[in-house]
């Protein structure tokens, strides 16, 4: 009884002994195969990378707007607009402050940051011709009347001359006075015109002017757009004109506070301030808007600087 009992102890042992030798065997298998794994992932992580093709930055395009321009007095900004950068257009600008000249659209073309691609899509909104006028006589024409015995009528030409010292008698062309462009007519062709008025200030201009309720009463409101310079309103400030006949009026009892609202001398705060005003004062009615305006002021409605700005749109 005792050898057996020893020998299923042995046996017992023995059993234990190498179900523990299996399980670690197993738990090595294990961790073997987890590393193998990493290891593979981590080698294809590597491939991948290395034959990924690095990202390109794709070059700037520009936003585009096409609209009808002068080359010869289009502004930096609209040839921006036109997608030129600020170096070719500035480019172009140079060309012109030196003294050159677009005559016909062609002349355009031979700019060299103009590209056979941009003057295409370009050449139709050029205000320019496609060619010169031909003139009137040649001299090979003046050549054949002569030896064919063409005779034309002698007409004395009136010229105004001068004396020069130099090179002797030198002809004085007659100088033509600009037109004047009045600010309460003009439309947007006329104002891109100007000189330094592209569209994008033509476009300004006549926002700002429907703001005042649709007229201009100084030339020199154009200096209270934003943006508008000193120097850009000095370009143009001989060109443009207000006729008095133009002014539109208005009555303080004929509006709205929307129209007060976006008014550039009132605006959102002072505009509740008049109407509330007028709903209490409707007994002020039969006063002229220049009453009105100094009763305002003294009420703190609108400050002495705002009364003398709308003093000339008041009925």
């Amino acid at each position: 009884m005792k050898g057996e009992k020893n020998y299923r102890t042995q046996t017992g042992s023995k059993y234990s002994e190498e179900k523990k030798q299996i399980n670690n065997s197993k738990a090595l298998g294990v961790m073997a195969l987890i590393a193998l794994l990493i290891l593979f992932q981590t080698v294809q992580l590597i491939v991948s990378k290395s034959t990924q093709k690095p990202k390109v930055a794709e070059p700037y395009k520009p936003t585009l707007e096409m609209f009808s321009f002068n080359p010869n007095t289009v502004t930096l900004d609209s040839l921006q607009m036109l997608g030129f950068t600020q170096k070719q257009a500035q480019s172009i600008l140079n060309y012109r402050n030196k003294g050159g000249v677009f005559r016909v659209k062609k002349d355009f073309a031979k700019m060299y940051v103009v590209d056979s691609l941009k003057y295409t899509l370009l050449s139709s909104y050029i205000l320019l011709p496609d060619k010169l006028p031909a003139t009137k006589t040649t001299r090979k024409n003046s050549l054949d009347e002569k030896r064919a015995g063409v005779r034309k009528p002698y007409i004395k030409e009136k010229k105004n001359v001068t004396k020069d010292s130099v090179y002797g008698t030198k002809i004085q062309q007659e100088y033509r006075q600009p037109e004047m462009i009045d600010l309460n007519k003009a439309d947007s062709t006329s104002l891109v015109g100007l000189y330094g008025i592209g569209p994008y200030y033509a476009t300004k201009i006549l926002r700002y002017r429907e703001r005042l309720g649709g007229s201009f009463v100084s030339i020199h409101q154009l200096k209270e757009i934003d943006g508008f310079t000193q120097e850009k309103f000095q370009s143009i400030e001989n060109r443009v004109c207000i006729n008095e006949n133009g002014i539109i009026r208005f009555s303080f009892w004929e509006i709205d506070d929307t129209f007060l609202k976006k008014h550039p001398y009132i605006g959102a705060y002072a505009a509740r301030g008049v109407m509330l005003f007028l709903s209490r004062n409707q007994e002020l009615r039969g006063l002229s808007g220049k009453e009105v305006l100094d009763i305002m002021e003294k009420e703190k409605v609108l400050s002495a600087e705002v009364v003398k700005r709308l003093e000339k749109y008041i009925k």
